[in-house]
């Protein structure tokens, strides 16, 4: 799932949320679940091209969260946002740094990766989307 919808989705519970347990739980778990559901995804190899892309996905995401919270952000959004790109965070700290021993974490992350290159990819990200932004307004 791209950054963008998980930002938006963790700001959105970062409004919803009673305190920082409960942002915490289920930021990551929705972050899975949305993981799992079809969606499209930056498919070319970790490349210069792909650091562009992921870096505009996710300040194109941070732009989309804070006008849709408006003025109701405060720190339980920025906590949000933050659990809720923590597991793709853990999983670039693993690759990146080599470890090991926890291999099996991103090896299971990509597992459950629902990647669809078709339409039907971006459907399911804009209708999160709408989902937050009614979950915001109501």
């Amino acid at each position: 799932m791209l950054s963008t919808i998980h930002i938006i989705s963790g700001a959105t519970l970062g409004v919803l949320a009673t305190g920082s347990g409960e942002l915490f739980f289920w930021s990551v778990i929705l972050h899975f679940v949305l993981d799992i559901v079809p969606h499209n995804d930056f498919s070319f190899a970790r490349s210069r091209k792909y650091f562009i892309w992921a870096s505009i996905d996710m300040l194109l995401g941070l732009l989309l969260a804070f006008y849709l919270v408006g003025d109701r952000i405060d720190y339980m959004v920025i906590l949000g946002i933050g659990f809720s790109i923590l597991p793709d965070i853990v999983n670039f700290v693993i690759m990146a740094g080599r470890i090991s021993p926890l291999k099996f974490y991103v090896n299971w992350h990509r597992g459950i990766q629902n990647r669809k290159k078709d339409w039907w990819g971006y459907l399911t990200g804009l209708i999160v989307i709408g989902i937050c932004i009614y979950a915001l307004v109501a």
